[in-house]
């Protein structure tokens, strides 16, 4: 859940849930573009990517939460990711680029993550797929968005199916790996694929995702970072649900929370 918030006693401030769009960064910033240099980071059984894959950014709802569009740019297949408002847009986006989704994805469900999956799941037809650890707080999205938030958004559907750790999804020639990566929430994700990883609100560009909503673990999310993020190539780029894109080597000498952690 993207916002302004502190994790709590000494650790600091970090963003992932609130009323207002992260320090320093504005709805609309993200970048769209290719997905930078692709590394060693590939799920197993892979295959090589003859040209660089589709990856549009698009700020979505009153906090600018990032939804991603990842596709193969030769097979014309891919996948939305966190599509959190804006449903329209995301299509727009879609129908540019000739894409058939595989799936509909979230890393996690906050409410600001998942408005627009009802909307997307009847107009392309494909199946939303959401971590198994979320479903529970999947069912209160929209309760909470309005209670909380004063902020509409359509309730999500019961996923077509659970993502779980260290399964690959496959589109083309692309495959994504989901690992369980908690402390924003305990069901959170990642999604790693070759040389990038959509991380949610794990990390962000200099900060991290915030621990202080039900839910959250300051401990459970440094071992997230030790063990997901630092353990990944430094040119692995990083796509965020708030924020602009980064890498892994850029925020492990810079991110003032992971500095000092131990990824290898």
């Amino acid at each position: 859940m993207g916002g302004r918030g502190g994790v709590g006693g000494a650790h600091g401030r970090a963003y992932g849930a609130g009323a207002h769009v992260p320090g320093g960064v504005r709805a609309g910033a993200g970048a769209r573009g290719p997905g930078g240099p692709r590394g060693p980071a590939v799920p197993a059984g892979a295959e090589a990517v003859t040209s660089a894959p589709i990856v549009e950014q698009i700020p979505t709802g009153p906090i600018g939460t990032n939804c991603y569009v990842y596709g193969d740019p030769e097979s014309r297949r891919g996948w939305i990711i966190d599509p959190g408002d804006d449903a329209a847009a995301i299509a727009d986006v879609v129908a540019q680029h000739g894409l058939a989704v595989e799936a509909i994805l979230i890393t996690h469900a906050h409410w600001d993550h998942v408005g627009a999956v009802r909307a997307l799941r009847e107009v392309t037809g494909a199946p939303f797929l959401a971590p198994e650890g979320e479903v529970e707080d999947l069912r209160h999205a929209a309760a909470r968005a309005q209670l909380a938030f004063g902020y509409y958004i359509d309730q999500p559907p019961e996923p077509d199916r659970l993502l779980r750790h260290d399964e690959v999804l496959r589109a083309g020639s692309l495959a994504l790996q989901v690992q369980h990566a908690p402390g924003h929430t305990p069901g959170h994700v990642i999604l790693v694929g070759d040389g990038l990883a959509f991380v949610g609100d794990v990390v962000f560009a200099g900060s991290v995702g915030r621990t202080d909503l039900p839910g959250g673990d300051w401990d459970a999310l440094q071992r997230t970072l030790r063990e997901r993020i630092l353990v990944l190539p430094d040119d692995t780029v990083l796509y965020p649900g708030h924020g602009p894109p980064t890498t892994v080597g850029r925020e492990r000498t810079s991110n003032p929370f992971l500095v000092g952690l131990s990824g290898r």
